[in-house]
């Protein structure tokens, strides 16, 4: 035997629990030196307990940050806005340069009412992508729900920069610009 194992046995220690967080092949191959070991009869009991722990921790903790996404955009289709908002969290602490992470995020700060934490969060997707579709829209409709107007009519306008043909921030911006009671440029929209 080599590895970690090896190493337990020759010194008279116990494995650490870190031996056993690679999961998958690596719980495997723990646990059948362990069982093989046979020093203490509790090592068998001990191998098939952590097993299950390897097993069990496998299928249900996300190891990637694509894993930490998908998990968090079911979350946000159940409206678990929570839990997804954690889930996209520990995607971006794997990949910072995750503007679809952060995108998702946003809108899930939106949902639970952070408006700061979503506006936080819309401007980072903006600074790693600046023509991420539908930032400047979903932005400036933030920015528009608490009365900043001409944030949200900059928003709707840089929208429409990049996306000339998107009718919602057309309409977003018409009524950004009435809010604004400037009904000459709001028709016009």
């Amino acid at each position: 035997m080599d590895g970690p194992l090896k190493r337990a046995e020759n010194n008279g220690s116990r494995p650490s629990m870190s031996t056993f967080r690679g999961g998958g092949a690596g719980c495997i191959l723990v646990m059948r030196n362990l069982i093989i070991m046979r020093r203490y009869w509790r090592i068998s009991i001990l191998a098939f307990s952590l097993l299950s722990l390897c097993l069990h921790a496998q299928q249900s903790e996300p190891a990637s940050a694509d894993q930490f996404f998908q998990q968090g955009n079911e979350f946000s289709r159940r409206g678990l806005w929570k839990e997804a908002i954690s889930a996209y969290r520990k995607a971006i602490e794997l990949r910072a340069l995750y503007p679809e992470a952060r995108y998702n995020l946003a809108i899930a700060f939106v949902a639970q009412r952070q408006a700061g934490d979503a506006i936080r969060e819309y401007q980072e997707v903006l600074r790693q992508m600046p023509d991420f579709p539908g930032v400047h829209l979903n932005l400036g409709a933030v920015y528009e729900s608490q009365g900043k107007l001409a944030e949200a009519i900059e928003e709707d306008r840089a929208e429409l920069r990049l996306h000339p043909s998107n009718a919602d921030a057309h309409s977003n911006l018409a009524n950004a610009l009435a809010g604004r009671r400037d009904f000459v440029d709001a028709k016009k929209e």
